[in-house]
């Protein structure tokens, strides 16, 4: 008995250190957002160097917005590939366009800057286009190699980037009169900047440069940070309760982790990966280890409740499963944090989770239909509120993904989800 209170004790004791350096996290993570600048535009890193500075008459192997099978690769377009190529450097490009003597056209990837996807801030710089272009058309000395720059996509309506005369489509080459290798490094210097001093950005638009002046800015609170803020701090607050008041229990144990660590992800869901600097990838593992680790605790505390599952309990798989899941996720977030050096990383990353979230889920689902046989009519009505909550959750989560896609960011319906689960535990 002596033994069992002592583990209870210790196991509270590690469950509160954990839930408080999360919540040290999370507030520091709100007043990050709420003391952070930026300059109110939007930038990645390009998907190419090589920018076009002549049109080129072309013909359209792939095109989706355009009817007409006539177009150019207009200035400012950016060649990514060649007859199914990616060229590493201009004279490598020149040998991609005319070392092919038996052809008298050649295959075009570019990247149309004029017409910018939506959905920038989710996939950057995506809008491609394939064409042919007869050797003939292609005008001389039509490239230029941009040894530094990155992409406006989105310029803040009224903002102090667009009172300064950016525009979409736009490529930062310089600030402060320096070169930077990638979006991160000239995020630097707004990081580096105060509040309310100017920023030099030297700017390429239609082969033409020019310098304009940005004020940095306090970064504005938006809604959806501030509902997904709150719902964390939500979670991580009934964890806690569920963790401290029935540690006897495992489901309560597991379920009350699970909490906690998915209330962490949600409070730190819109915080740009960016923000933290020089502790950005440690932040960004944490991040990435809590919904891989939460959801498969979710799921395993199913199995306890409303009764403990020994059949399920004798099948590995059923726990392993999610856990497997999770570890896939942290593994794949790791090596795209370590291949991937760009603004767009983040974006990836919670692209991917809204994949991950529906396949636990319907992975749920799954084990409750392969092991309906055994369940009581006692139970399947105790469980029945459970499952009614994972279905919504479920169907939100698959149309919030579909909807990423698209471009839309439909946040607010997930909220409603997620409140759904929240009731879940308050009656659990």
């Amino acid at each position: 008995m002596l033994a069992k209170y002592k583990n209870k004790i210790l196991y509270r004791v590690l469950i509160a250190i954990v839930a408080l350096v999360l919540l040290v996290f999370d507030v520091s993570n709100f007043a990050m957002m709420l003391t952070s600048k930026t300059d109110e535009n939007l930038y990645t890193d390009p998907p190419s160097r090589f920018y076009v500075t002549k049109p080129i008459k072309a013909r359209l192997n792939e095109c989706y917005d355009i009817k007409n099978k006539d177009c150019r690769i207009e200035v400012g377009s950016l060649i990514v590939k060649v007859n199914g190529k990616k060229p590493s450097d201009t004279t490598e490009l020149m040998e991609l366009l005319y070392n092919d003597f038996k052809n008298d056209s050649v295959e075009i990837v570019f990247a149309d800057t004029k017409n910018v996807n939506k959905d920038f801030s989710r996939r950057g710089l995506s809008n491609f286009k394939i064409v042919n272009v007869s050797k003939k058309d292609i005008p001389k000395n039509f490239i230029r190699y941009l040894h530094s720059a990155v992409f406006v996509g989105y310029v803040e309506k009224g903002g102090t980037s667009e009172r300064a005369g950016v525009k979409v489509g736009d490529f930062f080459i310089k600030v402060n009169g320096e070169e930077f290798q990638n979006a991160l490094e000239a995020n630097d210097y707004i990081l580096k900047g105060d509040k309310g001093s100017f920023l030099r950005y030297e700017i390429l638009r239609d082969n033409k440069t020019f310098e304009v002046k940005i004020q940095i800015v306090r970064f504005q609170l938006s809604i959806n940070y501030l509902l997904l803020f709150v719902i964390g701090l939500i979670y991580i607050i009934l964890g806690i309760v569920l963790t401290q008041s029935r540690p006897e229990i495992k489901a309560a144990r597991l379920l009350g982790g699970a909490m906690i660590l998915i209330g962490y992800y949600f409070s730190s869901f819109l915080i740009p990966l960016r923000t933290y600097g020089i502790f950005q990838y440690h932040i960004f593992l944490l991040f990435s280890l809590a919904p891989a680790l939460g959801f498969a605790l979710l799921i395993h505390a199913l199995v306890y409740f409303p009764r403990i599952r020994e059949d399920m309990l004798k099948t590995k798989w059923v726990i392993a499963t999610p856990y497997i899941f999770g570890l896939l996720f942290f593994i794949t977030s790791i090596l795209l944090a370590f291949f991937i050096r760009s603004m767009i990383l983040e974006t990836i990353i919670l692209g991917i989770i809204q994949l991950y979230f529906p396949i636990v889920l319907i992975y749920y689902y799954i084990v409750l239909l392969i092991f309906r046989k055994n369940r009581s009519k006692e139970e399947s009505s105790l469980s029945g509120l459970l499952n009614f909550v994972f279905l919504i959750i479920l169907i939100t989560a698959i149309i919030t993904f579909i909807l990423a896609l698209k471009g839309y960011l439909f946040f607010n319906v997930v909220y409603v989800a997620e409140l759904f689960l929240v009731l879940f535990t308050l009656i659990y």
